[in-house]
């Protein structure tokens, strides 16, 4: 059975899915930081088995490095501490959440990612129209996907699926 002295949670139902990841999970590496400033050196960020390449990659840019993660591969585990971090949404005027939005925290770090990974050499031109493609999405998918491209074909579009781009 594995041994662990300290983790903070950084996984759950809907953490494998990129906006949710960004969205949800995120912000609450805020909870993480805090921790480490005051002291829990040891403490370890838990998230799930075989991560996909994005999020090993956005941890990386925001500086997390391997040996600051724990892959949870099921099973029973010891753990001494374990940290649940809630979500952090936005506050409306009456001080009710508002779901849609994401709390200050999760653009600081989203911010900070884009800052890591975007290219700062600015003599590349990008595409004038750049079209994210759903094709091998589950939902929420473009029903008339061909027709649509077909009308911004004067905008000679660049299709791409997110899943096949690099983080």
């Amino acid at each position: 059975r594995a041994k662990y002295e300290s983790l903070f949670l950084l996984t759950g139902p809907l953490s494998e899915a990129y906006a949710h990841w960004f969205h949800d999970y995120l912000p609450r590496l805020a909870g993480f930081d805090q921790l480490r400033q005051r002291g829990h050196a040891n403490l370890k960020l838990l998230i799930q088995a075989n991560p996909p390449d994005w999020m090993l990659q956005s941890l990386r840019a925001l500086g997390y490095q391997s040996s600051d993660l724990v892959e949870w591969r099921g099973g029973s585990a010891v753990v001494d501490e374990l940290y649940v971090a809630t979500g952090r949404w936005a506050r409306n005027q009456t001080g009710g959440t508002v779901g849609d939005h994401v709390h200050s925290t999760g653009y600081e770090y989203r911010h900070r990612i884009i800052e890591a990974c975007v290219n700062k050499d600015e003599s590349k031109e990008g595409p004038n129209v750049l079209f994210i493609s759903r094709e091998d999405a589950r939902t929420r998918r473009i029903i008339n996907r061909d027709a649509l491209i077909d009308a911004l074909h004067a905008y000679d579009p660049t299709v791409e699926s997110m899943s096949e781009l690099p983080f």
